[in-house]
């Protein structure tokens, strides 16, 4: 939020896209070489402040540089490549990772240098300069007052919220429950990594217009009721590769329809604080419903070693939320037709 006022005070974003790439990729090494876990999550969470400064401003980067006929169409370019280099960096740490080889020391590596170029790319990149708007409080007048804005804030905080409910019970279901390695984790990765290659190049070629997105996001969230119910009840490989396959589909829908909605509701001025509001309240509502989860499970395990009967109902918790919420984003739609 704080990066994305300071963007709009100044009008202009490509400063903080290098400056927060540069600072946060700095700080990769560090990570690497500390052994204790405290300091580890301290580093993480400085270096994700200085990345935060990407965020907003990337994305009302595209719409400064974009007439509003294409925005769509570019919104879905760079997705399909963002997905492209995701894949492949998610290829290579599982590679290395089935040669022996030490796949956290080039995951980390492949980080730092992506993040690196990223900000050194946008050296030379001249940006029109936005006009001018200082934060204040009648922006939270004019964000309630922005019903296409502010119905989506509702929407997507509390589908959010029920969603990463089930985040934290991924990790203990494939370590624990499932018993997968590394190497098999990795493998769902690219599957699904590859999967999101395949949508964003069909959707590439379909160009689909701004309220098919928004019919799209709605259906794809729907569908994502489907993820905790498959790691709850039939945690088995099969069924993960199938998930995972489903989610690679549909993220980068979710993801792309997410920005084209955004920058179509947002006004011109005060955009990146817009964004960054948007961004602040989904990750709020992520860390609270990661933590509810977690929570939730040890209550219900009470301490005993059948931690999977105990994740059932918080699965299913989290199922019955993302298919309230998910459908009540078909009710966008009419905010673009």
């Amino acid at each position: 939020l704080i990066w994305g006022s300071f963007s709009d005070a100044v009008g202009r974003r490509v400063p903080f896209l290098i400056i927060g790439g540069l600072l946060s990729a700095a700080l990769w090494p560090f990570a690497l070489m500390t052994a204790s876990p405290g300091t580890f999550v301290l580093l993480m969470t400085v270096k994700f402040a200085f990345y935060s400064m990407t965020l907003p401003t990337f994305t009302a980067l595209i719409a400064d540089v974009t007439e509003p006929d294409e925005r769509t169409r570019e919104t879905v370019r760079i997705n399909t490549w963002s997905t492209v280099g995701a894949a492949l960096a998610t290829s290579l740490v599982a590679a290395v990772h089935l040669m022996g080889l030490n796949g956290y020391l080039v995951g980390f590596a492949v980080a730092m240098v992506a993040e690196l170029a990223s900000a050194l790319v946008l050296l030379g990149f001249r940006e029109q300069r936005v006009a001018k708007r200082w934060p204040s409080l009648s922006m939270v007048n004019e964000i309630t007052a922005n019903a296409p804005y502010f119905q989506f804030l509702l929407l997507n905080t509390l589908y959010i919220l029920f969603m990463s409910i089930a985040w934290p019970l991924f990790t203990i279901t494939v370590t624990r429950v499932a018993k997968l390695d590394l190497a098999v984790i990795a493998a769902l990765n690219v599957v699904s990594d590859l999967a999101s290659m395949a949508a964003m190049y069909a959707v590439s070629r379909a160009q689909l217009g701004l309220v098919k997105f928004v019919e799209l996001q709605a259906l794809s969230r729907v569908a994502f009721t489907a993820v905790p119910l498959a790691y709850g009840l039939v945690p088995n490989v099969p069924v993960l590769v199938a998930i995972n396959v489903m989610t690679g589909l549909i993220n980068p829908l979710v993801n792309t329809a997410r920005t084209v909605y955004l920058l179509a509701v947002v006004p011109v001025e005060g955009r990146a604080t817009y964004i960054a509001v948007a961004n602040v309240l989904q990750g709020l509502s992520s860390f609270a419903g990661s933590m509810i989860g977690g929570l939730l499970v040890d209550a219900l395990s009470g301490g005993s070693e059948d931690v999977a009967s105990a994740m059932i109902p918080v699965y299913l918790l989290s199922a019955a939320g993302r298919l309230a919420f998910g459908l009540l984003h078909f009710r966008l739609a009419k905010y673009v037709r």
